[in-house]
């Protein structure tokens, strides 16, 4: 279930005047054209709506507007004729990956004006948090510091242990965080230490502590003891994974016995998703857990070792986010032991099985909140929701049409169908973490997907983890978080998230053809600083699914983008999935009609697009190169739309190039690292590349790639 967020983005400054709190911050944009008759702006502080701040013409015909500002980074763009979003054209201060324009609001005497080597430092925007020292294993910590961008020119970590000399480590700058620039140095680290950075530019250099940004040492030290900090251990099979994800109700029909009957079942499978009348979500076309298992030999043969299904519990929507019974299956989908069977011949297979669990909410079916509206104030389960007054009248019947917005509980983006759940209550927490191990015991499940994780508390997800780890100790973990989600990826909460930053990196270079190389691979690179190295090679990385547009419409329809995109999305760090129909060309817009039934005539299929996806599958099952967590960016060139990275995994290395333009391109690269291999296998096009003393020659079609491996291997 999708839940919409809004992207980090900040604004450019041209009146600012200090104060504690808001700030005053005017907007400017002049027009250069005469065909612009209106301007507003979008960004952070408006939730990046494109006509909520609109902005008013002068004299001069520049188009201003003033908004008060808390002390911090903001981001923006103007949006011009209610369509055209651009960044500010006087403003070159900008964030990666969306090249927003960003302002600094500065607390009263804070620094705003900044250039490296100007001595100053806006020392407000240090920052060096929790999330900022990572354990990447037993043995080794990466810790991280956070600049205004384009403020600081370098950063080192004095060490600090009792009865051994201070060790100072430089800390290269690796990347942007949004706004800021990125400092962090991988090192081995145990035991109990203490620490404080020096920030230098221009002839100054300060020290930071917990205390903050100082002249001298009185910022104070840090101080941890490493085998205490946490640790995120993720499932060891988990890299190795290829996922499929499985919209249930629309694979496969292997017990039309259990077929719901009615107005709103279709009378066949190929029955097209546009053919029937209203939301294509309210009809049932018969798919079920049979239907998944007749057809694991299929996936087998493509080469999936993971399957991710869409919830299967009962509920009163043919996608069941809403559900009725956690204990039981959906009936139309089958029963436990359907399940079980399930699980054991996909685990003969060698493949995994993933439910996803929908926790955030319950529908008004679910036999707590019958009993809430059956006994009111009386009930044993009040507390089981947030309800903000009494009485609760029945959802079924009430609050129809524009009344929904007045039910007297909290609903999952207010929709009356789905009342969330409060985790305040032991007995709440209790039931869900007892779904949590149930499945893994009954059923033999490897994991759980959950469902807009980031709306319920971490503590519930802390206790969570406990739990199905305690069931099982390489169960997989995979929360729906859209944005950073830096802080379930600890140890604590989460394996992994669905990564649709990843997503929308790979749309927009080789879908959409919105990013150059630069801005992808150095997105690519922000992302990876984000997040520990084990949490990377382990990131669900899905370039579609049942929330947004299939794969084939955003790309234009275009066959060679698909195949590029899935290619890359094969030969990256993590733990790649195809979203149903993807490898087979189905195309169609955002839920609903993404969820078209699965056409099983071959004779449907796009036969080229399937073919390239089973051998881009094929390679990376063979290769643990391209599993491997090891990745560096080898040509990225700004205005480019080639891109190439050295990989590494195991005792491998590849080379991955990718030229996503209607150009030939004449690719050079020097591999120095790699100056012993002679020759190169292309493994993608079955050819081969010589090599003179590190230095390769690559000449490359439109919408093509090479996938390198020494010759041999």
């Amino acid at each position: 279930m999708r839940r919409v967020t809004t992207v980090a983005a900040f604004a450019s400054l041209v009146v600012l005047s200090a104060c504690v709190r808001a700030v005053p911050v005017t907007f400017r944009y002049q027009p250069k054209e005469a065909s612009v008759t209106s301007v507003a702006l979008g960004g952070t502080f408006n939730g990046w709506k494109g006509d909520a701040t609109r902005m008013s013409a002068g004299p001069d015909g520049a188009y201003t507007v003033t908004l008060d500002l808390p002390p911090g980074p903001h981001e923006y763009k103007f949006v011009v004729n209610g369509k055209l979003w651009l960044a500010d054209p006087d403003n070159a201060l900008t964030a990666r990956p969306e090249r927003n324009s960003v302002v600094w609001v500065a607390p009263a005497g804070g620094e705003t004006a900044r250039a490296k080597g100007d001595g100053k430092v806006m020392a407000f925007a240090v920052q060096h948090g929790p999330m900022d020292f990572m354990r990447l294993n037993r043995r080794r910590v990466r810790i991280r510091v956070r600049t205004a961008a384009d403020d600081i020119e370098s950063v080192s970590v004095v060490i600090k242990r009792e009865g051994r000399p201070n060790r100072t480590v430089l800390m290269p700058l690796s990347g942007q965080d949004g706004p800021l620039d990125v400092f962090s140095k991988d090192i081995p680290l145990a035991g109990k230490v203490s620490y404080s950075f020096v920030l230098r530019d221009g002839k100054e250099s300060w020290t930071l502590g917990p205390k903050g940004v100082k002249k001298d040492e009185s910022s104070g030290l840090y101080e941890i003891d490493v085998a205490g900090a946490l640790l995120l251990e993720t499932p060891k099979w988990a890299p190795n994974t290829i996922w499929y994800q499985v919209f249930p109700e629309r694979f496969s029909n292997g017990d039309p016995a259990n077929d719901r009957k009615g107005p709103k079942s279709v009378a066949d499978w190929t029955t097209p998703i546009t053919d029937v009348e209203g939301n294509p979500n309210d009809w049932y076309w018969g798919g079920d857990l049979q239907g998944v298992i007749d057809k694991l030999p299929y996936l087998k043969d493509l080469g999936i070792s993971g399957i991710y299904l869409n919830p299967i519990f009962d509920g009163p929507d043919t996608h069941k986010y809403a559900t009725d019974d956690y204990l039981k299956i959906a009936p139309e989908f089958g029963d436990e032991a359907i399940l079980r069977r399930l699980t054991t011949e996909a685990h003969r297979l060698g493949m995994r099985v993933m439910l996803a669990g929908v926790f955030n909410h319950t529908s008004v079916y679910f036999a707590p909140f019958r009993d809430v509206i059956e006994k009111q104030e009386n009930s044993d389960y009040k507390g089981w929701y947030h309800i903000r007054r009494w009485p609760v009248l029945d959802p079924v019947k009430n609050y129809m049409g524009p009344d929904e917005k007045n039910i007297p509980y909290d609903g999952w983006w207010g929709i009356k169908w789905m009342p969330k759940v409060n985790y305040a209550d032991p007995a709440a927490t209790a039931y869900f973490l007892n779904i949590g191990a149930h499945w893994i015991q009954k059923a033999g499940i490897d994991g759980w997907r959950l469902d807009v994780a980031n709306e319920v508390t971490s503590s519930f997800w802390r206790e969570f983890r406990k739990t199905v780890k305690g069931a099982k100790g390489d169960a997989f973990i995979v929360g729906e978080v859209w944005e950073n989600a830096a802080e379930w990826l600890q140890g604590d909460q989460f394996d992994s998230v669905m990564n649709y930053p990843f997503r929308s990196l790979v749309l927009d270079f080789f879908g959409r053809g919105t990013k150059d190389a630069l801005a992808f691979s150095t997105g690519l690179q922000d992302l990876r600083n984000a997040y520990p190295p084990q949490a990377t090679a382990a990131m669900f990385n899905m370039i579609g699914s049942h929330d947004v547009t299939r794969l084939k419409k955003e790309c234009g329809e275009d066959d060679r983008r698909v195949i590029l995109a899935t290619l890359f999305q094969m030969t990256y760090p993590g733990s790649p999935c195809v979203y149903y129909g993807d490898e087979i060309g189905l195309s169609g817009a955002s839920d609903p009609w993404n969820r078209a039934p699965m056409p099983w005539d071959r004779s449907k299929w796009n036969k080229g697009i399937y073919e390239a996806v089973k051998k881009a599958i094929r390679m990376r099952n063979e290769h643990p190169a391209l599993r491997g967590q090891n990745i560096t960016t080898l040509s990225a060139g700004e205005g480019d739309r080639v891109v190439a990275f050295r990989r590494a995994g195991g005792k491998e290395r590849a080379v991955t190039v990718f030229n996503a333009s209607d150009r030939s391109a004449q690719v050079s690269l020097n591999l120095l690292q790699d100056r012993a291999v002679e020759t190169w296998r292309d493994g993608w096009r079955n050819t081969t590349v010589k090599s003179d003393n590190g230095r390769i020659t690559l000449d490359l079609q439109p919408w093509s790639a090479a996938i390198l491996f020494p010759a041999g291997k």
